[in-house]
């Protein structure tokens, strides 16, 4: 393989793992807003469960 040859090999590899770098970063990302959006969902989860209970103390009164 001459030296040509290799050059381009290595610049075609380097694309490519500069592809995949960029597609784990987004994928960091995306779990980051999963993270963020599971948290909300418990919280609000936690607050409903506040509020039924608040309802079944007001029904016993």
């Amino acid at each position: 393989m001459d030296y040509q040859a290799q050059i381009a090999s290595l610049q075609k590899t380097r694309s490519v793992m500069e592809t995949i770098h960029q597609s784990t970063l987004k994928i960091y990302q995306d779990i980051q807003v999963a993270r963020n959006n599971n948290e909300v969902i418990l919280n609000e989860a936690s607050e409903a469960r506040n509020v039924v209970q608040g309802l079944g103390n007001e029904k016993e009164k």
